[in-house]
This record gives structure tokens, C-alpha cells and sequence, in this order.
């Protein structure tokens, strides 16, 4: 049986990290031997407390960063720790749901498929991802500067992807150099992608739920700052080896 390491990068997410591991914990994978990989990131709230009530439960590994390291540096740590074969990413929130693996695990077992990605611009209210609840103008321009990061990093590197910014991206061990990847923050999602992608491996996109928090709820995220981050990485990966070129669009494995 295959060992899926599920890794879980968490910064100050102690209202809902309780909840999160029990949904990831219990979610039925049968074809899969889970391993659940906690990871803090220097949380000033009671997170690492929690983290470490795992610590002697079987089936997790626990890691505990002595200083504030951002989302990058916790997946790096995650990723090393991790013995499996395949590896999913799960953010400390609730935004991404556990039940969703069962079928971004169905899909990739396909033999066609070599890494999928969850894609929540597939699923109902496309672009709805950023609710009322949110202020508008936050709400734009976390909408429009995604819009633009997808549309520059599908024309750079030659594919058709509609939402390469989301967190749920399954892969296997030995498709990635895990030891070069230098991300610290949020944009080590991408570093991911452009890795994956720049080795021609064969994708598929499944619609998956996403329930988006705003500041006040916990939400990290600061979109001009990780936007920059993000233009960064993209054009830095796309320099480093070859590439497909550009207009030569590859889509997902089941258009």
C-alpha cells in the first residue's frame, strides 16, 4: 500500500486547527496509508500547543519551528520529514476541505495522470471566490491579481490552467527535488507548480469546494505583497531551464 504524506503547514490557526486535523485524520482513503505531517511556524496562539498533543499518536509526525518561518519554510520542513510516496499540501485552515481527497486521489491513480490539481474556479460560482464579506476593493483585487498571475504564468509556460493558484496540488516523490525548493512564503505553491509543469508531467484540474476567510477570520495573506512574491518566482523558474515554449498550449489531461 502506498504511503500518502499529507502536510500541514500551520501559523496561528488554533481556532480551527482541532477541527482540521480530526476531518484530515478521518477521512476514509483505503488505498492509501496515511501520514499526517504537523508543522508550526513560530504560532503565537495556542496552535503548537495543539501540534504537539500529537506528538506520540501513530500516523503523524510532528515539527515545531523555533522562529517565525513563513508557509514556504513549513512545506520545506514537511517535505522532509515526509516518508511517503505521494505528497499532498493541506493548508492549517478550513478553506480547503479533507473531503475533497477521495476524489483528487481517484484521479490520480489514473495512469494517465501524473499530478493533480484542485481547481476552484472549476466548481460552482466561478469567481465567487472572494465573498460579500469581504470589502470590495480587497475583493477585487484579490480576483484581478489572480487573474493576472494565471493569465501571465499560462502564457510563460505553455499551458491551460485555470486556477495554478490553488493549494491543493498532489505529486509524487519522485517527480521534485524537494532539497532544492528555496520558497519561504506563499509562494512556494508556485515554485511547486512551475516545477512540475516544466517537466512536461501530464496534469488533470478537479473542482474542489473552497471556503475563503477574510483578515478578521485569520487570513495571512497580503495580496500586493504576494503578488510580487509570486511575479518573482514565476519569471525566476522560467529562466532557470528549459521550458516549453509560449502559444505551445498543453491543457489538462481530460479536455
Amino acid at each position: 500500500m502506498k504511503i500518502l504524506s499529507i502536510i500541514v503547514p500551520v501559523y496561528n490557526e488554533a481556532q480551527t486547527l482541532q477541527s482540521l486535523i480530526g476531518a484530515v485524520e478521518n477521512i476514509p482513503l483505503p488505498q492509501f496509508e496515511k501520514e499526517i505531517i504537523l508543522v508550526d511556524a513560530g504560532s503565537t496562539d495556542s496552535s503548537q500547543t495543539i501540534i504537539m498533543s500529537y506528538k506520540d499518536r501513530p500516523g503523524f509526525k510532528i515539527c515545531a519551528l523555533q522562529f517565525r518561518g513563513g508557509k514556504g519554510r513549513a512545506v520545506r520542513e514537511g517535505l522532509r520529514l515526509a516518508s511517503g510516496d505521494i505528497f499532498l499540501i493541506q493548508d492549517g485552515d478550513l478553506e480547503y476541505s479533507p473531503e475533497d481527497y477521495p476524489v483528487l486521489l481517484q484521479h490520480f491513480l489514473n495512469e494517465q495522470v501524473d499530478f493533480v490539481i484542485g481547481s476552484r474556479t472549476l466548481s460552482a460560482g466561478t469567481w465567487r471566490l472572494r465573498s460579500s464579506r469581504r470589502p470590495l476593493l480587497s475583493m477585487l483585487t484579490l480576483d484581478f491579481g489572480g487573474l493576472l498571475l494565471t493569465t501571465l504564468f499560462c502564457w510563460l509556460y505553455g499551458v491551460k490552467i485555470s486556477d495554478p493558484l490553488s493549494m491543493f496540488k498532489i505529486f509524487k516523490r519522485n517527480q521534485l527535488d524537494i532539497f532544492a525548493l528555496k520558497s519561504e512564503g506563499f509562494e512556494i505553491d508556485w515554485e511547486i507548480l512551475c516545477r512540475l509543469v516544466k517537466k512536461n508531467f501530464r496534469f488533470i484540474e478537479v473542482p474542489v469546494r473552497y471556503s475563503p476567510r477574510t483578515k478578521k477570520e485569520g487570513k495571512k495573506l497580503t495580496a500586493w505583497k504576494e503578488g510580487l512574491k509570486s511575479v518573482r518566482i514565476i519569471l525566476a523558474e522560467n529562466s532557470l531551464s528549459e521550458v516549453p515554449a509560449p502559444y505551445t498550449i498543453r491543457t489538462s489531461v481530460s479536455e
